[in-house]
C-alpha cells in the first residue's frame, strides 16, 4: 500500500526547485518565500557571499489565468512549472484576482520571520486554552509519519489529506462515501494495509493527528511547518 497510495499524493504534487511541490489540479498555490543563495564575491573570489532574495511563486492549475499573471507582473519559470513575482507583495493582489475569477486558492508562507512568528502565535493560543498536550500529542504522531520531510509536505495538511481520501475511496471502493466517511474509517482502522508507510495503524495516527489538528485551526499550515518548526517549540 506504501507504493499505491504515497505514489499517487506524489504524482499529484511534483517536486519543484527547492524542495517545495506543486499541487493536483484544480487547486493553486501562492507561495510567499525568501531565499538565501551562496555564491561567490566577486571582489575577492577566495570569499562567499549570502545573497537573499524575496518572490512571490505560483504554482497549479494556473493555464486559464496566464494573461492576469503577466498583466500582474509575473513572469513564467519553466525549471519550477510556476508563476514567479520578485516581491513578497504580489501575493496578497494576485490571491485576490485568482480568487475572484473563480479559482481555489491557498496561501502558503515560506518567510522564516512570519513562519516563527505565527507558529509562536498559536502555541500562545492553545497552551491558554489548556490543549498544549494534545497539541503535542498530534504533532508527534505526524512528526513519525513524516520524520526525513519530503515533496508532499511542502503543501498544507489540508490539502494533503483531501488528495489521500481521495486515493483511499477509489483503491477500497468507496466511491460514495464523502470525506467524514472515509476519516472515520481511518480513525477506526477499518482501511489500511498490514504493511508498509499506509498500513492501518498509521492511517490511524495520521487520522487522530488531522482531527485534533483541524480542531485547532492548523489545519492549512504545511505539514512541513507543523512538524519541523512549531513541534520543536513545544519540546
Amino acid at each position: 500500500m506504501q507504493s499505491q497510495v504515497r505514489s499517487s499524493v506524489r504524482a499529484r504534487t511534483q517536486t519543484t526547485e527547492g524542495g517545495s511541490a506543486q499541487t493536483r489540479s484544480g487547486v493553486i498555490l501562492v507561495v510567499r518565500r525568501r531565499r538565501s543563495v551562496v555564491t561567490r564575491d566577486p571582489k575577492n573570489p577566495s570569499q562567499t557571499l549570502t545573497l537573499q532574495y524575496e518572490e512571490t511563486v505560483v504554482k497549479g492549475d494556473t493555464y486559464q489565468f496566464k494573461d492576469l499573471l503577466k498583466k500582474l507582473g509575473f513572469r513564467w519559470n519553466s525549471n519550477e512549472s510556476a508563476w514567479v513575482a520578485n516581491s513578497l507583495d504580489a501575493s496578497k493582489q494576485i490571491a485576490e484576482k485568482l480568487r475572484s475569477s473563480g479559482a481555489e486558492v491557498w496561501e502558503i508562507t515560506e518567510v522564516p520571520e512570519e513562519v516563527s512568528r505565527a507558529v509562536k502565535e498559536k502555541i500562545d493560543e492553545i497552551t491558554k486554552s489548556g490543549r498544549k498536550q494534545e497539541l503535542l500529542d498530534a504533532l508527534k504522531k505526524l512528526e513519525q509519519l513524516f520524520p526525513r520531510g519530503g515533496p508532499e509536505t511542502h503543501i498544507p495538511f489540508e490539502l494533503f489529506m483531501r488528495d489521500l481520501v481521495n486515493r483511499l475511496r477509489e483503491k477500497y471502493h468507496l466511491e460514495n462515501a464523502n470525506f467524514e466517511d472515509v476519516l472515520k474509517k481511518m480513525l477506526e482502522g477499518q482501511i489500511g494495509e498490514e504493511f508498509g508507510w499506509a498500513k492501518k495503524d498509521n492511517l490511524q495516527k495520521l487520522a487522530s493527528s488531522y482531527v485534533k489538528l483541524r480542531e485547532m485551526g492548523l489545519t492549512n499550515m504545511p505539514i512541513i511547518q507543523l512538524t519541523h518548526e512549531m513541534l520543536p517549540r513545544l519540546t
